[in-house]
């Protein structure tokens, strides 16, 4: 059941709202895509790092190796939020370095590096199909796997995947996914799961609300007349049904973001925060999009803490 927190207030009274208490603990999630890293393949890692409040920092972040040399540099794109690709050598050792904004440091270790395995990457093309790319460490024999995609308990897509020379991949169309947080499993020829992923599948169609009054400013008990125009991405206008609620407007009521589309969307992969489903206000842009891929990549890791 949807939930949220309705704060009630004595407006005759002050709020007496304690200051929140202030930590330099530093907590970071690293989530290397399908599940696993592996020596001598290129993953993408995402990555979100927190306060104690749950609130994400600003920081500068560097991958060292173990005579202290920085491979790559990284920043979050919002929130703390974030990736990178990385490729790891055998025999090598790696650590995040985090450098704060007072200049403090603070080393977090990556996660278990396996010494064989496969890995997997999504990437959405412009039209929104998925191209699915699967490479293991045995370059030299082939294997038959199993590609399978589920929404809400319902199979999407099933194929053979045929990897040869240690590498594989697929596309898959838009048109042929349901709209939802689709789980892509990784299979080998008995069955177990070797990869597992999550991504949102966007409807295929938007709509345009253009909303406006007919009056900028109201006297008290005036009439308001609402204008929507609804369209699609051409200009077409649209049938729908809709509803308007109104209410009285307070910035205190702004720390409170999740609301039931977020909560509908998102609450079945992000339990620990579900404040950052607040970025979904603009989820149509491709930049918001990313955010919430890396918010589901690592909505379901453990925490490696300082």
């Amino acid at each position: 059941f949807f939930h949220s927190i309705i704060p009630i207030i004595n407006p005759f009274r002050k709020a007496g709202l304690l200051p929140e208490p202030i930590s330099n603990n530093i907590n970071l999630k690293l989530s290397p895509e399908g599940g696993d890293l592996v020596y001598g393949l290129r993953s993408k890692i995402a990555f979100h790092a927190t306060d104690d409040s749950g609130n994400g920092i600003d920081f500068t972040g560097y991958i060292i190796d173990e005579s202290d040399s920085s491979l790559l540099e990284f920043s979050p794109m919002k929130s703390g939020l974030g990736s990178f690709f990385l490729k790891t050598e055998r025999g090598k050792t790696y650590q995040a370095k985090i450098l704060l904004l007072d200049s403090s440091e603070v080393l977090f270790q990556l996660p278990e590096i396996k010494s064989s395995g496969h890995v997997m990457h999504i990437e959405k093309l412009n039209n929104q199909d998925l191209s699915i790319n699967v490479e293991s460490t045995n370059k030299s024999k082939k294997e038959r796997l199993m590609l399978e995609g589920i929404i809400d308990n319902d199979i999407q897509f099933q194929y053979n995947l045929d990897i040869e020379m240690g590498n594989g991949s697929i596309r898959i169309s838009h048109d042929d996914l349901d709209q939802g947080i689709l789980h892509i499993y990784l299979k080998n020829s008995q069955g177990q799961i070797l990869n597992h992923r999550r991504i949102i599948i966007y409807p295929a169609e938007e709509i345009y609300l253009d909303l406006g009054t007919n009056k900028n400013t109201y006297h008290k008990r005036e009439k308001v007349v609402v204008k929507i125009n609804a369209s699609d991405t051409g200009g077409v206008p649209l049938d729908m049904d809709l509803s308007i609620s109104v209410s009285l407007y307070n910035t205190y009521f702004d720390k409170y973001g999740n609301d039931l589309d977020s909560y509908l969307l998102l609450n079945e992969v992000i339990k620990s925060n579900p404040d950052y489903c607040t970025v979904l206000n603009d989820c149509g842009t491709e930049h918001i999009r990313k955010i919430l891929d890396n918010l589901i990549l690592v909505s379901s890791e453990v925490d490696f803490k300082q």
